[in-house]
């Protein structure tokens, strides 16, 4: 449907008579396609009175300090009673923009039917956002990302007071989740990403009756006071959490990894992964290992991981169910490191069926050859290998079969992409 961009809408016989059911499906498809519902009202009559009358065309909408406030106001009218999803990027705002104040006035009159709200602002500019948040009841909203390019380090507001009982997704960047006065217990997503600390005894106490949680994210200097060893007051305990992403920087890995007791997950991201990151020892191994039992996908992201045996042996001895391997922005050096390594040492994720690799380039095609025969011959054959691109693919084994461009989901990623899938002939 994206070439309905490029398709005049009146080329579509307005007085074409169409069963009703099929043109309101049309009208949904140029919706989806990223067609606004006030470009589809201007088609014809017939167009217009049609998408006046199907609230679904007009619940979602992005905004900008330059979007006229009348749009808006037509979106929230005309999307009754419907739930609406709204998306403010105010980052670029001056101060005292009289537009922003008229635009966020009208986002707030709707919050009662917020049920994906999203926020991207300037604290430096637009200092009201959190402050008018306070108040507010979201009875319907599942979904709530709020990013401040400056970082509110003075903001003492708690958000939400009123609550927000069906929010399941929370992303929160620049701002504490110590600022939010929900519960979390409904929670299924999070996301924090922030450079101001949160004591550690805080974090434990929300993170601790997060019981239906599935996907975490931390990143950035997030925590303060991580426990050095883990005992069973200090453990966070996520019974249904199945994807973990981490990115501290400023604390080794291995400390939240003992933190956490995850006995679902599937999928882990680490982020610029080096030597001092991991355990010292055995029994920290031993027990960032009995913390993920049901693991199986691995990813290690950021050019700034040490790729090598050092880091890859007790790796491999701590995850040792990895039957997905994913190296992502990854540079030369580092991606020919991992794939000779894997090559010559077959007990590293011995039963690793699957490798993604982005980017891949031509400077890494040998290695990466080498390492499929290799592990073609060992017990546990490897199956699937996945690149983003087609450098590399001429050295490939002809033992492929025909490869082809697919959308593929990477869990590490948590999103679909367009991937070329190289799959072998048993």
């Amino acid at each position: 449907m994206s070439s309905l961009n490029e398709y005049p809408l009146r080329s579509l016989d307005p007085q074409t008579e169409l069963p009703s059911e099929l043109f309101i499906i049309i009208l949904e498809l140029c919706i989806e396609a990223g067609i606004s519902p006030i470009s589809l009202s201007h088609v014809s009559q017939r167009w217009r009175t049609t998408a006046l009358c199907i609230p679904s065309l007009w619940k979602s909408l992005e905004i900008d300090p330059r979007s006229p406030p009348d749009m808006l106001v037509a979106h929230v009218e005309r999307s009754q009673p419907l739930p609406v999803c709204i998306a403010c990027d105010f980052a670029t705002a001056e101060e005292n923009d009289i537009n922003i104040r008229q635009l966020w006035s009208i986002v707030m009159s709707c919050s009662e039917r917020w049920s994906r709200l999203v926020i991207h602002y300037n604290r430096r500019t637009i200092k009201f956002i959190p402050t008018e948040l306070r108040d507010i009841s979201a009875p319907v909203m599942r979904t709530l990302e709020i990013s401040t390019s400056s970082t509110d380090y003075n903001h003492t507001e708690d958000i939400l007071r009123r609550g927000a009982p069906s929010l399941k997704q929370l992303s929160l960047g620049g701002l504490s989740i110590n600022r939010c006065a929900f519960p979390f217990t409904a929670l299924t997503q999070l996301r924090l990403t922030s450079k101001s600390s949160l004591p550690y005894n805080y974090f434990l106490e929300h993170m601790n009756g997060m019981h239906r949680l599935e996907e975490l994210c931390i990143d950035g200097c997030l925590i303060k006071g991580w426990p050095r060893e883990a005992d069973s007051q200090v453990v966070v305990h996520l019974p249904s959490l199945r994807f973990l992403q981490l990115g501290d920087r400023f604390q080794p890995l291995f400390i939240p990894l003992q933190l956490f007791s995850a006995p679902q997950l599937h999928a882990l991201v680490l982020h610029d992964v080096i030597l001092p990151d991991l355990p010292e020892g055995p029994s920290g191994e031993a027990q960032i290992a009995s913390n993920y039992p049901a693991l199986q996908c691995l990813s290690l992201s950021g050019n700034r991981s040490s790729i090598d045996e050092e880091l890859l042996l007790p790796m491999n001895r701590m995850f040792r169910g990895v039957t997905q391997f994913h190296l992502l922005e990854a540079n030369d050096n580092q991606l020919n490191n991992l794939l000779w390594i894997m090559s010559s040492n077959p007990a590293i994720w011995p039963h690793a069926h699957t490798i993604a690799i982005a980017p891949m380039s031509s400077g890494c095609a040998r290695a990466l050859s080498h390492l499929i025969r290799s592990r073609m011959a060992a017990p546990c054959r490897l199956e699937t290998v996945i690149l983003d691109s087609l450098e590399g693919a001429a050295d490939l084994p002809n033992h492929v079969s025909i490869a082809k461009w697919e959308s593929h989901t990477l869990a590490s990623l948590q999103t679909t992409c367009s991937a070329l899938i190289y799959r072998f002939n048993q």
